[in-house]
């Protein structure tokens, strides 16, 4: 009997737990690196890692590359190199493989950077976008008030 018991748990377990956003190992250890990198102040060997890691053949909707993604676009944004850090932080996004709670936060800077950027349009097109996409969730998505300010202050 124990011995159904534990085949039961083995295999009806994965069945309800999902493993989309979590990274995989070797992910998990190269942005490790790359935080070492930073902390020593090696810029461009961490950016060789993130650039390598990007540009990977990744699965569509990868939590791994949507992770990847947001990481280089932060990295870009600290190097005052928006223009790229659009980009990245953009593809995050169109992921569409990040929690909402996750994506909320990254969508909050996203809209803020094309703001500072003057592409007023940009900012409201990813923020109605991403009110549509968290409206269709039947729970309320954590941070949102910031989503619904930022909307407000880009139509004020």
């Amino acid at each position: 009997m124990k011995l159904f018991n534990i085949l039961f748990i083995l295999i009806a377990i994965p069945l309800f737990v999902s493993s989309e956003d979590v990274l995989n190992e070797g992910v998990y250890w190269e942005l490790t690196r790359v935080d070492a990198k930073i902390e020593e102040k090696k810029f461009d060997e961490a950016e060789k890692i993130l650039s390598r890691m990007y540009n990977k053949s990744w699965r569509s909707r990868s939590y791994n590359k949507a992770v990847i993604a947001r990481t280089y676009g932060f990295f870009l944004f600290q190097q005052e190199r928006f223009p790229e850090a659009i980009e990245k932080l953009q593809v995050a996004y169109d992921e569409q493989a990040l929690p909402l709670q996750e994506a909320t936060s990254l969508v909050q800077a996203l809209a803020q950077l094309y703001t500072t950027q003057g592409n007023m349009k940009g900012a409201k097109e990813l923020l109605l976008d991403f009110i549509e996409e968290a409206n269709r969730n039947p729970k309320p998505v954590p941070g949102m008030h910031n989503i619904y300010a930022l909307t407000a202050l880009i139509y004020a």
